[in-house]
């Protein structure tokens, strides 16, 4: 198999291969990356996320209960029903991703931006787990996330919404007139700091650039290439040959003495 002409070339001038990666990279480093306190940082902006764990509760059940404590049956009464709260975790979500938290979020903590918003979501990993992979579980846990370009701002915004959301739910509870025994409780367990998501298309532009830079480069070498091909080229004297050192042979000129 022949191994086509532009990849000789290229084996040819390796090292500058190497070095049109290397400029490559360095390019690509020094458009999007800057150096604060100490540390490489994108430039490009990436959103964060901030999320607030409410565990839910109330009634007989407990989570530091081993079993539910038996309830005394009045004649003529079924037994109380209890709410699956893992299933009304999912409800509580989209109450947190509607307009009435949004509209008591955006009261406290002004408008949100183009890339700003709260969310609710129920819990189905462990802590160290992402709900962008969920997992099996369902839990009576409910993750209010704030998300936004600004780390602050994620963490405001979360918080922000977790107060919206309980002040609702207890002057909720207040209208229906739900007694405290039979209430849901909402604890919160943790406040979570801002994390980074994913680089995403974040990445795209860094290795465009990258590429880009890198194919300059090659395209460059292919071009020299070209060049000391098409250049002019003397052709050799035959051998034995001294005109090219000694140049054209001149003749002697004879002159004619006159008769006497």
């Amino acid at each position: 198999m022949e191994i086509p002409a532009y990849l000789r070339v290229l084996w040819r001038y390796r090292l500058a291969v190497v070095a049109s990666a290397l400029l490559a990279a360095l390019v690509a480093t020094a458009v999007h990356f800057t150096v604060r306190h100490g540390a490489l940082e994108i430039r490009a902006e990436r959103e964060y996320s901030a999320a607030t764990t409410v565990l839910l509760g109330g009634g007989p059940r407990s989570p530091f209960l081993s079993e539910s404590p038996a309830l005394e049956r009045v004649p003529g009464l079924s037994a109380a029903q209890e709410e699956d709260l893992s299933s009304t975790a999912v409800i509580y979500a989209y109450l947190v991703s509607g307009e009435s938290v949004r509209s008591g979020v955006v009261a406290r903590q002004g408008p949100l931006g183009e890339r700003e918003g709260v969310d609710g979501v129920r819990r189905t990993t462990q802590p160290f787990g992402s709900e962008r992979n969920p997992g099996r579980a369902s839990l009576p846990i409910l993750s209010i996330i704030g998300t936004s370009p600004d780390p602050v701002r994620a963490v405001e915004l979360s918080r922000a919404a977790t107060s919206v959301f309980l002040e609702q739910a207890l002057a909720r509870q207040d209208a229906d007139g739900i007694p405290e025994e039979r209430r849901v409780t909402f604890t919160v367990t943790d406040e979570g700091a801002a994390e980074p998501g994913p680089l995403g298309t974040v990445a795209l532009p860094i290795a465009a650039t990258g590429v880009a830079v890198f194919l300059l480069g090659v395209l460059a070498i292919l071009a020299v290439h070209g060049l000391r091909l098409r250049r002019p080229v003397a052709s050799p004297a035959p051998p034995g040959s001294t005109a090219a050192v000694d140049g054209p042979s001149i003749e002697p000129r004879s002159e004619r003495m006159p008769a006497r």
